[in-house]
């Protein structure tokens, strides 16, 4: 049997991030959620992760920074941005490797697809890095 993707949320409500490991346990992921970018850093290190979920607007290292940080350093983990900003900071957020930029208030169903659709890419990624060894 085949484990369960992992999926580390940043997210400093705590009432939304609650939420959100619910409804993405229930989703049959693996969670991991954390309050703030610094934390994230270094639960990042802990991984592998399938899909870095976080909002543009948290403390100390914010989404952006973050997308930076895994674009840099585990670059087959799908991060997907979740704020209630768009326009501009999405633009750039999808322009500098996002795979998903999501918008708050979101739709469940259209969180669930995005979060499947991510993990999945970070799995053909890791079997097509695998394959070229």
């Amino acid at each position: 049997m085949e484990p369960l993707p992992r999926v580390l949320i940043v997210e400093d409500d705590n009432e939304l991030r609650n939420v959100l490991c619910e409804q993405l346990e229930r989703a049959d992921y693996r969670v991991v959620a954390v309050a703030d970018g610094l934390v994230a850093a270094r639960e990042l290190e802990d991984g592998p992760w399938e899909v870095l979920l976080t909002d543009f607007r948290v403390p100390r290292l914010n989404g952006l920074d973050l997308l930076g940080l895994v674009s840099a350093c585990w670059s087959d983990t799908s991060v997907v941005l979740l704020s209630a900003e768009g326009g501009d900071t999405a633009r750039l957020a999808l322009k500098r490797g996002a795979f998903a930029w999501i918008t708050k208030p979101y739709e469940l169903d259209h969180l669930l697809r995005t979060v499947k659709a991510a993990a999945e890419r970070t799995s053909e990624l890791r079997d097509q890095r695998a394959a070229s060894k």
